[in-house]
């Protein structure tokens, strides 16, 4: 069988490790794609739409030269607990930073600040992507919440797939320490 690897860098911070999408990594996807946290990403999903998720992931790094990490603690390299990284779909204006943690028991310990600021440093830097944005549903106050704490200001509303979405700017990490 051939297979086609494109170089995607694998990161690492404090206490995680953000990689290349992998095939077992939709076990993590089906479990996250099945709950009500899924519904800021498109979800809940079918088999098929996490096998479609996990190729759009995985060709993103082809056709755009970027795209989504997994992240994963150090201490379970192989259990994908989230994404980060940069998205930029064909009916998006321009080149977002996006975040998922896949499950509560995740949230409130700086896990998707610690790996969405490495994602956006290495975006920046390695692959020219400054000043991102993201965009966040109205009623996803988490995720707003990260972006301001990421240094993201409200830009503007636009409609996304028909949802009212809130563009967040990042600041330019050419100017960030």
């Amino acid at each position: 069988m051939n297979t086609l690897t494109i170089p995607v860098p694998t990161l690492e911070t404090d206490r995680l490790i953000l990689r290349p999408p992998h095939y077992d990594d939709q076990q993590a996807l089906a479990s996250f794609g099945a709950t009500d946290r899924s519904r800021f990403v498109g979800g809940p999903w079918t088999v098929n739409d996490v096998w479609s998720k996990l190729l759009g992931i995985a060709g993103h790094w082809h056709i755009r030269g970027f795209g989504l990490w997994f992240i994963t603690r150090k201490d379970a390299p192989d259990i994908a607990i989230g994404w980060t990284g940069g998205i930029h779909h064909i009916d998006w204006p321009e080149a977002e930073l996006g975040w998922c943690l896949f499950e509560d028991q995740h949230q409130g310990h700086g896990i998707a600040y610690e790996a969405a600021a490495c994602a956006r440093r290495t975006l920046a830097h390695v692959f020219g992507l400054h000043g991102p944005i993201s965009l966040i549903a109205h009623n996803n106050a988490r995720s707003a919440t990260l972006a301001k704490r990421l240094g993201a200001t409200p830009e503007n509303i636009m409609t996304l797939r028909g949802h009212s979405v809130t563009v967040y700017r990042h600041p330019d990490d050419r100017n960030l320490s």
